[in-house]
C-alpha cells in the first residue's frame, strides 16, 4: 500500500508488512500496528518463555492503535501499555510478563519530521545510499556490558547474536512498574527505505543481509517477501514480524547521498520529548513549513 504524507504529499510511503509464527513455535507472540493515517507503525515481540507474551504484544498495538499520533501521545500509550501489563502480571503472580516494541511516528503534516521508539531487541533499520543504519540500541545485558568492554574485539563478542546474554532483556514493556522509553528525532527524505522488526528477522539476517535486500528489491512489497523468504531458508526458528516502508516523492525516487540520518534511540533522547511536545502544540497554531529538514545527530554505528 502506498500512503502520501505532508500537507501536500510531499512523500509517498509504500509499506507492507507481514508477521508469522515460524517452524518451531507454537504460538505466534508478536503483533504489528500500520495505522498510515496518523502516521504510526510498530511491531511488538512478546516475551519468549514468559507468562502471555502474545496478550502483552497485543496490549501495546491496542493501546498505540488507539492514540494520539504526538510524540506525547505514543509516549502516553507505551506506558499505558507497561501498567496494564504489569498489573495484570501482579494479578496473575506471573514471575514475569511483557512485550518488546519498536515504532516509527511519521508527522502526517510534514512528512520528513519522525520519531523512533524503542524498549527492548526489536529494532528499527535506515537504509539511506548504499548504506544501512540500525537506529535503536538492544536493551540486553550483553549490549548492555558492551558497553563497559575493555576493547573492540570483547564489546563485539558480547553483542554477537550467537551469545546468550543477547537475548537476556534488561528493559520491555510490563516488566517493571516505570518503563523508560528510548527515542530519538528522525529527518526521512526521498529514497530511505526503513524496516521495522524483531528478533526473529535480525536474529538471522546480518545488517550486511538486510542492506541488500532493502537496496536490491523494487517495492516494500518486494523486500518483506525476500527478507521472509531467507529467514524461512534457515529454519525460521522464533516468531518473526517486519514492517518495510520505501520513501519516494509524487514523481520518482530519489537516491540520497550516505548520510546520518537519525541519533541512536537512547535514554538521553527521552528528556527531549517534552520540548518536542510543546514545538507540536505550536505546529498546530503554525502553517507549517516546507523547507527542508535538517538532520538530526549523528547515528551511531551499527552494533
Amino acid at each position: 500500500m502506498v500512503w502520501p504524507f505532508g500537507k501536500q504529499s510531499e512523500l509517498l510511503f509504500d509499506c507492507a508488512e507481514v508477521t508469522d509464527c515460524g517452524f518451531v513455535r507454537e504460538v505466534n507472540q508478536d503483533s504489528r500496528l500500520v495505522r498510515a493515517e496518523a502516521g504510526i507503525f510498530a511491531v511488538a515481540d512478546g516475551m519468549g518463555g514468559c507468562s502471555e507474551g502474545d496478550t502483552a504484544s497485543r496490549w501495546v498495538v491496542e493501546e498505540l492503535f488507539g492514540c494520539e499520533g504526538t510524540v506525547a501521545g505514543v509516549r502516553a500509550a507505551i506506558h499505558t501499555a507497561n501498567a496494564r501489563i504489569f498489573k495484570y502480571a501482579q494479578e496473575k503472580r506471573y514471575e514475569a510478563m511483557g512485550s518488546t516494541v519498536a515504532a516509527l511516528l511519521c508527522n502526517p503534516r510534514r512528512a520528513q519530521h519522525a520519531y523512533v521508539f524503542h524498549a527492548g531487541d526489536s529494532r528499527v533499520y535506515l537504509r539511506r545510499g548504499e548504506w544501512t543504519m540500525v537506529l535503536t540500541e538492544d536493551h540486553s545485558v550483553g549490549f548492555e556490558l558492551s558497553s563497559k568492554a575493555r576493547n573492540r574485539r570483547e564489546a563485539e563478542a558480547l553483542r554477537d547474536r550467537d551469545n546468550p546474554l543477547t537475548h537476556i532483556l534488561t528493559r520491555a514493556v510490563g516488566l517493571t512498574p516505570k518503563l523508560k522509553v528510548a527515542s530519538a528525532p528522525l529527518t526521512v527524505r526521498p529514497g530511505d527505505r526503513i524496516l521495522i522488526c524483531t528478533d526473529g528477522v535480525h536474529d538471522i539476517l546480518e545488517v550486511e543481509d538486510i542492506n541488500e535486500i532493502l537496496g536490491e528489491a523494487e517495492s516494500a512489497d518486494a523486500a518483506v517477501k525476500e527478507i521472509e523468504r531467507q529467514v524461512r531458508y534457515e529454519g525460521a526458528h522464533d516468531n518473526y514480524t517486519m514492517i518495510c516502508i520505501f520513501v519516494s516523492t509524487a514523481e520518482a525516487p530519489a537516491a540520497e547521498p550516505p548520510a546520518a540520518a537519525a541519533t541512536a534511540a537512547t535514554d538521553e533522547n527521552a528528556d527531549r520529548d517534552e520540548k518536542t511536545d510543546q514545538d507540536e502544540k505550536s505546529e498546530k497554531r503554525e502553517e507549517p513549513s516546507h523547507e527542508k529538514a535538517e538532520p538530526a545527530a549523528e547515528a551511531r554505528d551499527n552494533p
